[in-house]
């Protein structure tokens, strides 16, 4: 069983956990195999899980030989290629090759989970929650379909970023970061939901992924969407369930929902960035909202445009044009 899960730092830096759990024959306990890096390559780390718990299925010495020759090796820059020489499962000398993706933004990002145990609805309110910053909990019995489908909401808010609390396997010790008042979106066993909801939450939202329903929820959720971009956003998350053919790309056209969601709405922001007499670039927000037609998009806009995603985003991309990168 595979699983990760990613601890966020003081100063916002995240590092990142990757963990194989087995059961060796020459052992009466499972074992976990845990990876802990800074930088986020799924894939990457999978691979060389594989091959760790190939060679622990035979025996302990070969895979801390494995893990011993991993050490020090030079983190590879994205595109690029790590090589470790280590001996095989026979005995011989092998080079193991690690390829880092130059694109990770969709690695472990298995939409099926979502679309499975959300369903279309459940999911545009859970997203709708995410963009406005919510306290959002997510809970299942499975340690794989819990990370997978936290990690896959996450990824449908790009090419804005969750900015806050962000911990997609949360342990048993640590349930007390949920009464912090902050945004927070968070996956917890479902064995913990009981002393969950024991605790003093308010402005909430859970999921239990394993009965696929809503536990606590605000009730505004339907509404936080305009209507025509919400019924846009519905259509297109059901023709990527109903499918079949294009079941291989499915987790592409998801994510490509809502970013479209994103071009219509926001697509026109780097036409109110101005540079002002001294040479700064600022952001005009009351003519980025009022560029809108829709007064639904422009009451959406003008509540969006205050969270911390979109802050981030903005000042990212000027920071990008002061710099001539973006």
């Amino acid at each position: 069983e595979s699983y990760s899960f990613v601890m966020t730092n003081f100063d916002g830096s995240r590092v990142y956990g990757y963990c194989r759990r087995l059961q060796p024959l020459d052992s009466s306990l499972p074992e976990v195999i845990s990876i802990i890096s800074p930088i986020d390559a799924f894939n990457m780390y999978m691979t060389l899980l594989n091959e760790i718990e190939a060679r622990r299925r035979i025996s302990f010495d070969q895979a801390t030989e494995l893990i011993a020759a991993s050490f020090g090796r030079p983190l590879p820059k994205p595109g690029k290629v790590c090589h470790i020489r280590t001996l095989d499962i026979s005995g011989d000398m092998e080079t193991i090759f690690l390829n880092r993706s130059a694109d990770n933004r969709l690695e472990n990002v298995n939409y099926e989970s979502p679309l499975y145990y959300l369903g279309t609805d459940r999911l545009v309110k859970v997203f709708s929650s995410m963009l406005m910053e919510r306290r959002i909990i997510l809970c299942s019995s499975n340690l794989s379909v819990l990370t997978q489908t936290v990690h896959a909401l996450s990824a449908l808010l790009y090419p804005f970023q969750w900015q806050h609390v962000y911990i997609p396997l949360l342990p048993h010790e640590m349930l007390d970061v949920l009464c912090a008042p902050v945004p927070f979106i968070v996956g917890v066993l479902s064995v913990f939901l009981p002393e969950v909801l024991k605790l003093d939450l308010e402005v909430v939202f859970i999921v239990d992924l394993d009965k696929k329903n809503i536990v606590k929820s605000q009730g505004d959720e339907s509404t936080i969407l305009p209507k025509r971009i919400q019924k846009a956003l519905k259509t297109a998350v059901n023709m990527c369930k109903i499918d079949a053919e294009a079941r291989n790309v499915q987790w592409l056209m998801v994510a490509e929902a809502f970013l479209r969601m994103f071009i219509e709405t926001v697509g026109h922001f780097s036409n109110h960035i101005r540079t002002q007499q001294d040479g700064n670039r600022i952001f005009q927000k009351d003519g980025f909202i009022l560029e809108v037609i829709s007064k639904e998009v422009r009451e959406f806009l003008s509540w969006f445009t205050e969270t911390q995603m979109f802050e981030v985003f903005i000042t990212n991309h000027v920071e990008k044009l002061d710099f001539g990168t973006s």
